[in-house]
């Protein structure tokens, strides 16, 4: 009885080895290929093909068995794994442009695993668009994160009809990862409601439009208010509007969840009008705050999120 009972043990025993071993062990918590599925490197035998700006077709040659891989980032974190599969090649989608590693290898006929270095540029991915009014001219400001054969910027405006009429171009920055801010001043607006878009063209006259979230107001208003924050949430900064339609003495504070007063934005007499005030917060804590707006003949509080 006691030698079947060892007998049977190492039966399972050698099923549980066979059955780790045909696995290529990406386990996606630490970077590389490890355990018993492929622990040798081996040059050349992974290749890629970009599907698009995010998604990376892997193939794994040598092999006709089971595959595995996993995308790296730059801080060493694992941000897509496959641990295995009979695809191959087969697809890891990574979460934003950057420069990436990719490990990939396979567990029959011999454990091995091989390394390439990819970077990935969205075409041109757009950071924010805002505007801000002076009297009557309008400063736009956009920030890209990344750029990728970027031509330029068409400026386009549109009245209350919705007819976009072209007033610009700025040049833009070719293909880069770098952070670019980019600015277009539309001066002496006569009184009226407006609309801005840029127009982003690529060197081979491809394009996409990238619209004004907010509506854009020249001229005297006929009534107070305190427009909702833009961006909401926000990190770390973002832009309160207000309009006033008489000269009025204005105070515009921010308070955090609990009503004690953390920053004053305006404390000053100011013309009838459209104005617009950025609230950096850098310093400040995540979570809910207030911004409040005070006038001789009004009074009005939103709330904003700021979330890190």
């Amino acid at each position: 009885m006691k030698v079947a009972m060892v007998q049977l043990t190492l039966v399972i025993t050698i099923v549980i080895a066979t059955l780790n071993f045909a696995e290529p062990s990406f386990n996606g918590t630490n970077p590389g290929c490890s355990g018993s599925g492929c622990h040798s490197f081996s040059n050349g035998d992974v290749s890629f093909t970009l599907i698009d700006p995010l998604n990376i077709e892997v193939t794994v040659s040598g092999t006709s068995s089971r595959v595995g891989g996993e995308l790296v980032d730059n801080n060493g974190n694992v941000v897509a794994v496959i641990n295995s599969t009979n695809s191959n090649p087969f697809i890891l989608t990574a979460p934003s442009a950057g420069n990436y590693l990719i490990n990939a290898g396979y567990d029959s006929p011999q454990r091995r695993w091989d390394s390439a270095a990819v970077t990935l540029v969205v075409p041109v991915e757009l950071a924010s668009f805002s505007a801000t009014v002076n009297e009557n001219n309008v400063t736009l400001v956009w920030q890209t994160a990344t750029e990728l054969n970027n031509s330029g910027f068409d400026i386009e405006r549109a009245d209350v009809n919705r007819k976009w009429d072209p007033i610009g171009f700025v040049p833009g920055n070719g293909t880069t990862t770098e952070i670019h801010t980019y600015t277009f001043n539309d001066n002496d607006l006569p009184a009226g409601t407006y609309n801005y878009r840029i127009k982003q063209i690529d060197y081979d006259g491809t394009f996409e439009y990238f619209e004004l979230e907010q509506v854009v107001e020249i001229g005297s208003p006929n009534d107070f208010a305190l427009l909702q924050n833009y961006p909401n949430p926000f990190n770390p900064s973002t832009t309160i509007e207000f309009v006033i339609p008489e000269k009025s003495n204005v105070t515009l504070t921010v308070f955090n969840s609990i009503g004690e007063e953390v920053s004053t934005l305006v404390n000053d007499k100011k013309e009838a009008g459209s104005y617009v005030v950025n609230f950096d917060a850098g310093g400040f804590t995540s979570g809910i705050y207030y911004y409040k707006l005070q006038t001789d003949d009004f009074v009005q509080t939103r709330k904003m999120i700021l979330l890190r």
